[in-house]
């Protein structure tokens, strides 16, 4: 699985972090059964699948695992990818979810396909190398909790049920990610620490999933940074 942040500078001070995955779902409809999930899968792989069946059941632990399936496939290049925020957030007035989609205009994957992260990086440096890699950020609205609940995070919002709405341009400038000033903006990104949290209160993220991040991503930056 893939992932993406935006770290949005405020302008009276501070930042809004938006964070997304290369998968429009979380295998996990809630954090008790994301730990629950993450416990098991910490176990045995051979045993893993009957494990999950004990203690989800059938349709559940079918479910989780096409999920996860899916979400870890390779995928040509990071700039072909599209990225979801999965759980909601409060945007002004309403809940809503975002994505991340590539422009129209993107070019295919430059050759040969990456099998492995650096892969993708390089396929990334590459392109960046001889033009500007651009995204539209879009939101999907709150309808009813049948066709876009916010609690439940492994429901899909589909397009179907809330068109995504064009909200602005992410254009990631022509540049060279490995030689110049490249490995120093990547050292300075690492340093970062991102919380779906960090955004003012009209932004707040929504939904049980979004309230363990909250404390959980908090505890995980001070624990590497610290290193």
């Amino acid at each position: 699985m893939r992932g993406a942040a935006i770290k949005l500078a405020l302008p009276g001070g501070g930042a809004h972090d938006l964070l997304m995955t290369s998968f429009p779902v979380s295998h996990a409809r809630d954090a008790r059964q994301f730990v629950r999930f993450a416990v098991i899968a910490a176990g045995d792989r051979e045993t893993l699948l009957p494990r999950l069946v004990e203690a989800f059941g059938v349709e559940e632990a079918q479910r989780m695992g096409a999920n996860i399936r899916q979400a870890i496939a390779l995928c040509p290049s990071l700039a072909l990818t599209s990225y979801w925020s999965r759980g909601a957030v409060l945007w002004g007035d309403r809940p809503v979810r975002y994505l991340l989609r590539p422009m129209s205009d993107a070019t295919a994957a430059l050759p040969p396909l990456p099998e492995s992260v650096d892969g993708l990086r390089l396929e990334l440096a590459a392109r960046l190398s001889s033009a500007p890699v651009r995204f539209r950020l879009l939101l999907q609205r709150f309808i009813d909790e049948e066709r876009t609940p916010i609690e439940d995070g492994a429901v899909e919002w589909t397009e179907a049920a809330s068109p995504p709405i064009a909200i602005a341009t992410l254009v990631i400038p022509q540049q060279n990610l490995l030689g110049g000033d490249g490995p120093a903006q990547a050292q300075a990104v690492d340093a970062l620490a991102f919380n779906p949290w960090n955004a003012p209160e009209t932004f707040r993220p929504l939904g049980n999933l979004n309230r363990a991040r909250r404390v959980v991503y908090g505890q995980s930056a001070a624990r590497w940074q610290a290193q």
